[in-house]
């Protein structure tokens, strides 16, 4: 449950700090307040979206450690910490490499050229959706395994364009 509450804070951050955030690596910093600001709205009916079960849990009075403080969200951190351009960013560069990669399973759908693209884009997708339920952005594994996928969009791009010939 503290992973909602997490996810509202980052969001009122972000809405707080619209054009620049919070700053790159403060979030943990404003964590507390706006977590504290989340559970008393909860009580205003502010977040009346929220199932009645789930509100006894955004309500809770504990402290998280600063370790635990952060939207468990690889957008809604990036909009709490960088603001609309860092959030524009990072849905652009995956929005690219996902673009790209499904163009050229596609259009190689009947070669062998897309082998490495047939293991790295489902690596890159496993680690996308967990970036949705859990803060792994600065893993090296995320940035590394997206640069991999892209890497093998141009190399099967440049190796069926070397067949045609």
């Amino acid at each position: 449950m503290l992973r909602i509450r997490g996810m509202l804070a980052g969001i009122e951050m972000g809405a707080a700090y619209p054009f620049t955030g919070v700053g790159p690596g403060q979030q943990a910093y404003y964590f507390d307040h706006y977590s504290e600001l989340i559970r008393e709205r909860s009580y205003e009916n502010a977040y009346s979206f929220l199932p009645a079960r789930i509100r006894p849990a955004v309500q809770n009075t504990t402290k998280y450690p600063i370790s635990y403080s952060n939207p468990h969200n690889l957008f809604i951190m990036a909009w709490a910490e960088t603001g609309v351009l860092g959030l524009i960013a990072i849905v652009g560069i995956v929005a690219v490499v996902m673009v790209r990669a499904l163009g050229t399973l596609w259009r190689l759908r009947d070669s062998e050229a897309p082998l490495v693209l047939y293991f790295f884009f489902p690596s890159f997708l496993g680690l996308f959706i967990f970036q949705m339920v859990n803060y792994f952005s600065l893993h090296p594994w995320f940035w590394t395994t997206l640069a991999l996928v892209y890497a093998a969009t141009r190399d099967a791009d440049s190796s069926s364009s070397h067949r045609a010939v």
